[in-house]
């Protein structure tokens, strides 16, 4: 039995399953986030390489295929026979980089091997009952150069997660210029403020976090679990923005038996999926999927 937090073993051997190994049903799908109700859209409908993946408001609502407008396609994902995930539009696979969803085109084998250039896919698998995605790489997706290598081999001990990043509405003149008022008030209350400056507290980003870690792969510990500050302005989800950013986080192994009952359930929902699958053909009434 497959548990929340084990990835689907990988079989070869699925030509007459409804679903893939990797958790994904066989044929065409759509990915749509369980909070916000967006869907993965490959940004522009672009097919270049590093084209970055994002969430997107739904495009089409028909599931059945030949129904179903092409311009909608950057929506649509499929399962190929290596089990990678890839793109409808562009038939390019779904790659990992700096924690981010991005297309990937087929590169030559490049020395020093892996490096962010030249590595294996990652493979990105969906687990049903907990409405998890999660990647497993082959190598440290952190590319280090050969002579820097963590002996400890640290990013095997992670799991590596898909989440919905909450984006926040900019702030109005009117909450700017009380923020400002409020902040001189502080300073007269307090003279020696006046002379040292008022603390800044840390600006969130589109990615949740401050600007001296919304780049980087892998949160620090203390983050991982950033939507347990319930109520915090980290957790506003309020933009009229019609996307959303997407981010791979890096969790303990055992967070969602451990951790999940601490998130708020706009955080856990974040975190989770509905994949449904796009028919080939509109199926008649009492037909089976």
């Amino acid at each position: 039995m497959i548990t929340g937090n084990e990835p689907p073993p990988y079989e070869t051997n699925f030509m007459s399953e409804k679903t893939t190994p990797s958790g994904f049903p066989s044929g065409y799908f759509t990915i749509t986030n369980c909070e916000n109700g967006r869907l993965l859209d490959v940004a522009t409908s672009s097919t270049a390489d590093g084209t970055p993946i994002v969430l997107w408001t739904q495009k089409e609502n028909s599931m059945v295929m030949p129904m179903r407008s092409p311009l909608a396609d950057n929506q649509v994902f499929f399962v190929d026979h290596t089990g990678a995930l890839c793109s409808k539009s562009s038939g390019h696979a779904v790659d990992i980089q700096d924690g981010h969803l991005v297309l990937r085109h087929r590169k030559p084998f490049i020395l020093p091997f892996p490096n962010s250039e030249s590595h294996p896919l990652p493979r990105i698998t969906y687990v049903p009952s907990s409405k998890l995605i999660r990647a497993t790489f082959a190598c440290d997706p952190n590319y280090p150069p050969p002579d820097a290598r963590d002996p400890t081999n640290a990013w095997r001990s992670r799991d590596y997660i898909l989440s919905a990043i909450p984006l926040r509405k900019p702030p109005s003149f009117l909450e700017n210029t009380m923020a400002m008022m409020s902040t001189i008030g502080a300073s007269l209350s307090k003279p020696q403020a006046l002379i040292s400056g008022p603390s800044v507290a840390p600006i969130a980003t589109a990615f949740g976090h401050d600007d001296t870690s919304a780049s980087d792969f892998a949160l620090r510990d203390d983050e991982v679990m950033e939507e347990e500050r319930v109520g915090g302005e980290d957790d506003t989800d309020d933009s009229t923005e019609l996307g959303r950013p997407v981010r791979v986080l890096e969790v303990p192994i055992g967070w969602f038996e451990k951790g999940a009952s601490k998130l708020t359930l706009a955080a856990l929902r974040r975190r989770q999926w509905e994949v449904l699958p796009i028919h080939s053909h509109k199926r008649k009434t009492g037909e089976s999927a």
